[in-house]
């Protein structure tokens, strides 16, 4: 009877260590998927902010190009005021 006793006592303490054990898998587990629903929901808003940077480089490229050809239509300066500037940049060069 003291044996049965005993070893009732020993699969009751190996039960409890299992209920432990189980409770903080359920712990762990429930703190990864929260982790995991953070990244996902940092996720979607980083390619939120993707887009509307993809969408506002489209429109940025369309004014810098607007904004280059207009510096490239305007007249070069004449410094010396005999109107042969082409010449001037031509002797000037540096090769």
């Amino acid at each position: 009877m003291l044996a049965k006793k005993v070893e009732a006592d020993k699969m009751a303490e190996e039960a409890k260590q299992k209920m432990e054990e189980a409770k903080a898998a359920a712990e762990e587990t429930k703190r990864f998927q929260n982790e995991a629903n953070k990244t996902a929901s940092e996720a979607q808003k980083l390619q939120a902010g993707n887009q509307t940077l993809q969408e506002s480089a489209k429109t940025s490229f369309i004014q810098r190009a607007r904004s280059t050809r207009r510096l490239s239509k305007q007249p070069m300066n004449d410094d010396d005021g005999d109107e042969d500037e082409h010449g001037h940049m031509e002797a000037n060069a540096r090769n």
